[in-house]
């Protein structure tokens, strides 16, 4: 079966989210920058948002939260284990030990506190793959028009609303496979990932007001051809501003957004199974209306 790449299909954003699993790594930077761990957290993906709060319509693309133990001293004595068992291990991997093995034996809080959530809104541009010179007017669909910036902009606001803790724009620049001998696909397509990046920067440097307090990340892909782009691919991530604290959560009408989305959150999340792995990724199903745990099976919402 030939390896479709991001570029080739007519929905970039959809693509990528209804895959976040695969995408995790992408994203990694700017959920820590929201202080989301990545491999230790749970997200609803595409969930609409009159699910959250009744009176907003749309979708939020990553609704993010963080896991965590029934019994907080649990994970230490696990994470404890794994530093014994795997000394030589990268850090980040004994913490992923423990939180799978946490996970695994059924020690995981569900449904998890909802004291912290953000949410992120997801853009995509892209490389054509007849371009030769990278430059900012040959990238496509960079939604930089005055009215497009806006629309972006109303998003974000959307999101802060409803009552986030902090709000996100997280942009991908997809680009054309790479080919060559040897190494030098992979060193192809890392010059063209950082190259597109470049041309789009000050585009993306126009998407906010200095005074924002949304965050906003960006990363370019490139497959390597015939080999899947999230499996053997490059990519150049990079964090273009901070998120700070959502300052609308002291408004009257958001903290009523907030405290209804907490409501239906609860009652939604509770319908879902205990995972046994981490991250928790659901996927919603803007057809079918139904949530599916990635990988592993359907349930209803």
């Amino acid at each position: 079966m030939p390896v479709k790449y991001l570029i080739e299909t007519p929905e970039i954003e959809h693509n990528i989210l209804e895959r976040f699993d695969h995408f995790l790594d992408n994203f990694s930077d700017f959920l820590i920058s929201l202080s989301i761990s990545p491999g230790y957290s749970w997200y609803l993906i595409e969930i609409q948002t009159d699910w959250l709060v009744s009176s907003i319509t749309g979708d939020v693309d990553i609704l993010a939260g963080r896991l965590e133990p029934v019994d907080p001293k649990q994970f230490e004595e696990l994470l404890e284990k794994w530093k014994k068992e795997s000394p030589n291990a990268h850090p980040s991997l004994q913490y992923r030990l423990a939180a799978l093995d946490l996970a695994w034996n059924g020690k995981l809080k569900w449904i998890p506190s909802l004291n912290y959530i953000v949410g992120i809104e997801v853009k995509c541009c892209y490389l054509p793959p007849s371009v030769y010179n990278i430059a900012e007017d040959e990238m496509k669909s960079t939604k930089s028009s005055g009215k497009a910036i806006n629309g972006i902009r109303k998003q974000v606001n959307k999101l802060s609303k409803m009552g986030f803790d902090k709000v996100g724009l997280f942009e991908f620049v997809a680009n054309p496979p790479a080919d060559g001998i040897g190494s030098q696909p992979w060193n192809i397509a890392s010059h063209i990932c950082g190259s597109s990046l470049d041309a789009v920067k000050n585009i993306f440097g126009r998407r906010f007001l200095r005074e924002s307090f949304v965050g906003h990340g960006a990363c370019s892909v490139s497959g390597v051809l015939d080999r899947e782009e999230h499996h053997s691919g490059v990519y150049d991530n990079v964090i273009l501003r901070q998120a700070q604290s959502n300052p609308l959560l002291s408004e009257k009408d958001v903290k009523a957004h907030r405290q209804e989305m907490e409501k239906n959150l609860a009652r939604i999340l509770q319908e879902l199974p205990n995972p046994k792995n981490t991250p928790a990724i659901f996927v919603c199903d803007k057809n079918t209306h139904q949530i599916h745990f990635a990988n592993d099976g359907v349930f209803r919402c």
